[in-house]
């Protein structure tokens, strides 16, 4: 998700800043060799000049690096020097905001050299924003986003004050006053949204309601201020209090998908259906009492907030095959599995999760069918079972070569059962370089994801697709 608009000549403007703390070193982490791994593999596929899914994800690769790696100081150069030198995406914000988190924001700027002059960047880069800010340069920040006032695509939401969530509630107001009276009205709208004291949020909205263009950026003003879970819905200028309820089930909506990890399926669902208001009211109070209970976190493994989507919104319809067959209309763009039908992820996560005790050895007969599995996953079944019969008894799967969704399947089965070594030889084989690569980022973010989750932001399920915004003051858990 990018807008393309003319940044502030990053000059070296310099001045006196402290050095930021450097990336933190994880706990240990019984799945770092297989994160490694396959995060080097993904970078060594950086050279082909050819669109790839290494150069989506390379950053995603690099930073687990950083984070995972315990690499010296002339390691670290040589990786982010060939990450500059390929053809990955945003390799030298990357960089840049590295350096400045280490460094500082002059040293850091030096440290980039002649590279420097290339990072104006056409494109929106929340993690050079966000550092920029923790080196103080406000400025620069109030500056690149004044002229950004609405969303080209109107289906996304503007996550223009994303990189300042993880930041205190008197950080993010000081940026919203600079924002506001620097003309990065956008910014600063989102900011006050996200702000408990919702006095400043309304002021602003008396202020700025006919240039900000509300109605276009009303979703985004949603999702910003239902951050605070019990906060009022968002004010309506107009004061139609006709729509109130509406207004508060859809901030309960974005609400509940703040806590959700990864793509958050249950506001994507929701918009396609028009925020039908029994179901995803249900569900959204589902989510808020697992959260409650602490059986849900934003920085859980992705399929635990998506079954429980899931089963919250089949349990909420009168049949719950209404459930089953509309996830098959949603689309969701994540790095995570081969199929880009929500359907289809649904159904490889249900059988995932239904076989793993079985493979485990903790149950000791096969598992029957899931419940809500769709019709495609009834056909698929059996499929399943014997290719989960051969991986059980040590065997190796036949037919990869031929077939993506069987060596996707295999992949889930043998991170199921905890073979890594066996997960790592399948994706390894996979001839098709974008289908392998496809498959090496999506399992080093699901490793990741049981040990530190590294990779997770606060509120990137609501707002990022193929973005990552990466904290290198990541605090080590």
């Amino acid at each position: 998700m990018a807008v393309k608009f003319i940044y502030v000549l990053l000059t070296a403007l310099i001045v006196a800043v402290s050095p930021a703390a450097a990336l933190a070193g994880p706990r240990a982490c019984p799945h770092r060799q297989s994160i490694l791994t396959l995060a080097d593999r993904l970078l060594a596929d950086l050279d082909a000049r050819n669109p790839s899914v290494a150069q989506l994800y390379g950053r995603d690769a690099a930073y687990l690096k950083l984070y995972y790696g315990q690499m010296s100081g002339a390691e670290i150069d040589g990786m982010l020097d060939r990450l500059m030198n390929t053809w990955a995406d945003g390799a030298k914000q990357f960089a840049y905001a590295y350096y400045m988190s280490t460094l500082g924001y002059a040293p850091g700027s030096v440290k980039m050299g002649s590279r420097l002059g290339v990072v104006k960047a056409d494109m929106f880069d929340p993690t050079l924003i966000r550092e920029l800010a923790r080196a103080g340069r406000y400025d620069l920040v109030v500056n690149m986003m004044r002229g950004v006032q609405e969303w080209p695509d109107k289906r996304y939401l503007i996550p223009m004050a994303l990189p300042f969530m993880d930041r205190p509630p008197e950080e993010r107001k000081r940026l919203a006053d600079l924002a506001d009276s620097g003309g990065a009205l956008a910014l600063a709208g989102e900011l006050y949204a996200s702000l408990p004291d919702y006095e400043a949020w309304r002021g602003y909205l008396k202020r700025h309601f006919e240039e900000i263009g509300y109605r276009n950026l009303k979703a985004s003003f949603v999702a910003f201020s239902a951050v605070n879970y019990g906060s009022p819905p968002l004010p309506d200028p107009k004061n139609r209090i006709a729509d109130l309820l509406y207004r508060e089930f859809v901030q309960k909506i974005a609400a509940s998908s703040w806590l959700l990890p990864e793509s958050a399926l249950l506001y994507q669902f929701s918009a396609q259906f028009r925020f039908e208001p029994v179901y995803g009211k249900r569900a959204a109070q589902a989510i808020k009492d697992a959260y409650d209970r602490g059986d849900l976190r934003p920085e859980s493994p992705i399929e635990r907030g998506w079954l429980l989507t899931y089963r919250a919104l089949a349990k909420a319809a009168e049949d719950p095959q209404i459930i089953v067959r509309q996830m098959q209309s949603v689309h969701m763009r994540s790095r995570h599995y081969l199929q880009g039908n929500t359907g289809d992820v649904l159904d490889t996560m249900l059988a995932s999760e239904a076989i793993r005790p079985w493979l485990r050895g903790e149950t000791a007969v096969f598992p029957s069918m899931p419940a809500l599995a769709s019709d495609k996953l009834k056909t698929n079944w059996p499929e399943w079972r014997k290719m989960a019969e051969v991986i059980k008894s040590g065997g190796s799967p036949d037919g990869l070569d031929k077939n993506l969704a069987r060596r996707g399947m295999a992949a889930d089965l043998f991170y199921a059962k905890g073979g890594e070594t066996r997960l790592l030889a399948v994706i390894a084989a996979e001839s098709n370089p974008v289908n392998r690569e496809r498959l090496e980022a999506d399992f080093m973010t699901r490793y990741d994801r049981l040990c530190d989750s590294s990779l997770y932001f606060p509120g990137d399920a609501f707002f990022l697709r193929d973005t990552t915004i990466y904290r290198f003051d990541a605090p080590a858990k």
